[in-house]
This record gives structure tokens, sequence and C-alpha cells, in this order.
């Protein structure tokens, strides 16, 4: 229940310098407090990517998977912060003493790291919610194309309106898919 969480009460907030300084203690717990589908294409190297589809079913899911983290730090982060303070206000709610949020979320480290010339410990490409669909961090592609399981890390939303899934696609798939997700979706698409 929404009303139980005190928004008051949220995690500490780390600037990217502090966040990637705290990346390096062993005991810490990393968890991406993102959808599922964003932190395929790019992470934070060891954190615990909780596999749900909206931001509910997720708190559901972190309350299972830090059972036995209570007294450890918590490190969460997200694209630009905002569903950290939620996250991090649930687990104080929860009980968790030593939760902390990248101030600025993904956006802000990655500037942090190009500007410092630092070897970045997110990998991969940032998920974005504009028509780039991602903003690439570091040159690791640690996905792979949902057609071939090639890698690839290029999303693309099925081109069969009634479908429109965001899939990972390379640009082979997608030429010969006529960019919808599957052969039944490209017929259907035709067809229409």
């Amino acid at each position: 229940n929404d009303g139980d969480i005190n928004m008051k009460n949220i995690g500490q907030f780390l600037k990217p310098k502090e966040f990637h300084k705290a990346l390096e203690k062993k005991e810490a717990v990393v968890l991406d407090v993102r959808n599922d589908y964003e932190a395929e294409i790019g992470h934070f190297k060891n954190a615990i990517l909780p596999k749900t589809k909206t931001h509910r079913e997720y708190l559901k899911e972190v309350t299972r998977l830090l059972k036995n983290h209570k007294n450890d730090d918590i490190l969460l982060y997200c694209t630009g912060g905002i569903r950290c303070e939620k996250t991090s206000a649930y687990l104080k709610s929860k009980e968790y003493k030593n939760v902390f949020q990248l101030q600025g979320g993904i956006i802000d480290y990655a500037h942090f790291v190009k500007k410092n010339k630092i070897k970045s410990k997110f990998i991969g490409k940032n998920f974005v919610f504009d028509h780039r669909l991602g903003e690439r961090v570091t040159n690791d592609v640690i996905s792979k194309c949902y057609t071939c399981n090639e890698p690839s890390d290029r999303n693309l939303d099925c081109a069969y309106q009634p479908c429109h899934d965001l899939i990972i696609q390379c640009e082979a798939c997608s030429q010969k898919l006529n960019s919808c997700c599957s052969e039944k979706c490209m017929q259907r698409a035709l067809s229409t």
C-alpha cells in the first residue's frame, strides 16, 4: 500500500563520484531499480537485476531478493534518479538501514566518468525514453538479438502496431522482418 510509504524518509543521495567509490565495497549490494528491458542492454557490474515489467511487481520482488541484506549497504540506481526515491522510501519503511541512491542516475554517472576520463563501472547502454531508446555509456554489447541470438543492443518497437512490443533486434533481422518482432507480426503488418 503506497500510503504506508513515507516519501520524506528516503535513502541518502550519493553523487556519481561517491557512488563510484561505494561500488568498490565488497559488502555493498547494488540494485538496479529499472524494468528488465532497461537493464538488459546495460547495467552496473554485479548488480542485482530483478526480472520485472512494472514498478509495483518490482517492489515485491525486491523484498524477496534483499531479505538477507537488512544491515548491508544497498546502492540503488536508475535512469535519472526518480524511481530510486520511491524504492528507497519503500526499503526504509521495511527497516533497511543503509539505503543509498545514485544522485542524477545513470545519466549523471555517465557524464561523470566521461568528464573525468575514468573507467565506467556501468557497462553497455543506458535505456532512454526518447526515439533513441538507448544512450551508449561503454562499447560493451551485453544483450542479444531476440530473433537470431547474436550480440545486439539495438532496441526497437515492433512495427506491427497492435503488437508494438519493445524488442532487441539486430539490423539484419530488422531488415528481414520489416522492423517487426516476428514473421507472424510481419505478415499481419503486410496484410493491413
